[in-house]
């Protein structure tokens, strides 16, 4: 069985190695179990500390609305559920 933690790490690994990205936005563990945190992930070994659960809730959406992370980063990978593709779909089409 396919374990989607280890998967997804290994696909924002390759992205980063092979440069198709410049960032990867998801969650990372916090030391309070049962919570996440929203995490930017620059580097290939950076991507060990994603995860993947049900404690995934935040919009990662609105991290592509803030400044900083798009100034810095031309390319960005979204660890994304359906509401929050959702939502990237509707800033796609508002930036035209």
């Amino acid at each position: 069985m396919p374990d989607a933690v280890t998967d997804l790490r290994d696909l924002a690994r390759g992205l980063l190695e092979r440069r198709e990205v410049d960032a990867v936005i998801g969650y990372a563990a916090t030391k309070q179990p049962g919570r996440t945190r929203p995490v930017v992930v620059t580097t290939p070994d950076g991507a060990g500390q994603l995860v993947w659960n049900r404690f995934c809730v935040n919009n990662l959406a609105v991290y592509l609305t803030r400044d900083g992370i798009m100034k810095k980063h031309s390319k960005v990978a979204v660890t994304a559920k359906g509401c929050d593709v959702r939502s990237i779909v509707a800033l796609m089409q508002e930036r035209g």
